[in-house]
């Protein structure tokens, strides 16, 4: 179940409020699986997670988060199999989720141009990783040449982050990246409530990321505003 809750880390990351901050952590291997904090959002985000399980038609009657949550990745897996093509009837979430995960790399490597042919799908995960990370390392003026993936990848990370708080007229002097970063979330979240006329006077930022959820997601997916304006990539190398 552990890749499973890797391939979810970034819908439910965009249903209780993580940006894509949170979501690099932890596919970087901050410790998701730690319990205690793990519990301490979930039970944070309580109203705005059986709200979401609700209208995906899942009772929330007499059950823990953790129990709603575990229901809830399961209809999105669900979803993301036939977004993908896979029959899913009769099928286990854990054979559901290796199927996912595997037509989704292969996918993934066709569109990077990488050959697939008699590569162990943890191998061709890697290239597809690898590949994805140095071409957006490309895009973005970074010399690639003797680094290691790693610490490619936190550049790429870094990189990204003060290049979009640049476009957002967002000082950047003196401050730590996580702090960069929230005030980018709070930039995009405030402009996606904008164009969809959302009034935020008096409302969290929190707040604001329910109501584009619950009233104007589709929207806000056709437009690419926040938490829809950019791919996220899965991490692909877990088991």
């Amino acid at each position: 179940m552990k890749g499973l809750l890797m391939f979810f880390v970034l819908a439910l990351g965009l249903m209780i409020g993580f940006h894509h901050t949170d979501a690099m952590e932890l596919s970087e291997g901050a410790h998701i699986n730690d319990k205690a904090n793990h519990r301490d959002r979930l039970k944070h985000n309580t109203e705005f997670i059986k709200k979401r399980a609700e209208e995906l038609g899942i009772s929330t009657e007499g059950k823990d988060i953790e129990t709603i949550v575990k229901e809830i990745k399961a209809v999105y897996l669900v979803k993301q199999a036939k977004a993908l093509g896979i029959d899913t009837n009769g099928k286990d979430t854990d054979t559901l989720a290796k199927e996912v995960k595997e037509v989704f790399i292969k996918k993934k490597a066709k569109e990077l141009g990488i050959a697939t042919e008699g590569k162990e799908l943890q191998q061709l995960a890697q290239e597809v990783r690898e590949t994805a990370i140095k071409n957006k390392a490309k895009e973005l003026g970074i010399e690639i040449e003797g680094k290691e993936l790693s610490d490619l990848s936190r550049e790429v990370h870094e990189t990204s982050i003060k290049k979009e708080a640049g476009e957002l007229g967002i000082s950047i002097e003196g401050k730590k990246l996580h702090q960069i970063a929230h005030e980018v979330r709070e930039k995009r979240i405030l402009d996606g409530a904008k164009q969809l006329g959302i009034e935020t006077k008096g409302k969290t930022t929190h707040e604001i990321v329910e109501e584009i959820f619950t009233n104007h997601r589709e929207e806000a997916v056709k437009l690419k505003l926040f938490p829809f304006h950019e791919e996220r990539f899965l991490k692909l190398d877990e088991n």
